[in-house]
């Protein structure tokens, strides 16, 4: 076999799928919300639609997941004499990638993304308008706001994924601005843990139990710029794997 050619493992497959629900999930919460005015969306209609989703485009071209993963079909262009050493259409994933990615790399890229799928939606099921550097926001300023930082926090997952330096200093930058406005909004945290803990418990549909509010107003938000800082560490520490 080619050592150009990697056909991509059934694990890497599963987790191309798994980012596909990843970034297909706020599309359909979003699209509901502006529709109907409603957000949860059982998890079978989720995976029906999913499905559907991903037989379309495996037929027409690559799916998110797949391109996050760099994953593609084979074909014969690929081959210098035209010769596949696999079975045309197998899925395979680029060699500049697959040699010089790692477990850290592809971990960090997940959790971006994964993180940038819930910011899209949180702010539409129980969180809060939050303050940004110190200024208060409406409902549609913080939507507008979560929408356009879930959709930075997925583009640095998917500089991560391919191996390109510019999602360390992407999230780096963002985690700093996070630190910043969480600071400058210091004084305003007592009120908005209370208000986050009642929002979510409702939205669970879970009471509140004795000493949970203080314990929030306790920890937040030093925990928070506690997290981005070690976040920023993490990413400065991974950068040299980065190889573009």
């Amino acid at each position: 076999m080619s050592e150009h050619i990697i056909p991509a493992s059934r694990k890497r497959i599963f987790l191309a799928l798994y980012l596909d629900y990843l970034v297909l999930s706020p599309v359909l919460a979003l699209g509901l919300y502006v529709s109907t005015g409603q957000f949860e969306v059982p998890t079978w209609q989720e995976l029906i639609v999913l499905s559907i989703y991903e037989a379309i485009l495996y037929h027409v071209t690559d799916s998110p997941g797949f391109r996050l993963l760099s994953i593609r079909k084979s074909g014969r262009s690929m081959h210098p004499e035209g010769h596949l050493p696999v079975a045309a259409d197998t899925l395979v994933v680029d060699p500049q990638v697959y040699f010089h990615e790692h477990w850290q790399t592809i971990l960090i890229g997940l959790l971006f993304v994964a993180e940038g799928s819930k910011q899209m939606v949180r702010w539409a099921m129980w969180i809060p308008p939050l303050p940004l550097f110190g200024i208060a926001t409406n409902p549609t300023t913080f939507a507008a706001y979560s929408m356009v930082l879930g959709s930075l926090l997925m583009f640095t997952g998917y500089m991560f994924l391919r191996l390109k330096r510019v999602g360390v200093w992407l999230g780096i930058g963002i985690a700093a601005l996070m630190a910043v406005s969480t600071t400058m909004s210091w004084n305003q945290w007592h009120d908005i843990a209370r208000e986050l803990l009642i929002r979510r418990r409702s939205f669970q549909g879970l009471p509140i139990r004795s000493g949970e509010v203080e314990f929030l107003q306790a920890i937040l938000p030093e925990a928070l710029v506690a997290f981005l800082f070690l976040t920023i560490v993490l990413m400065f520490v991974v950068r040299k794997k980065l190889r573009y």
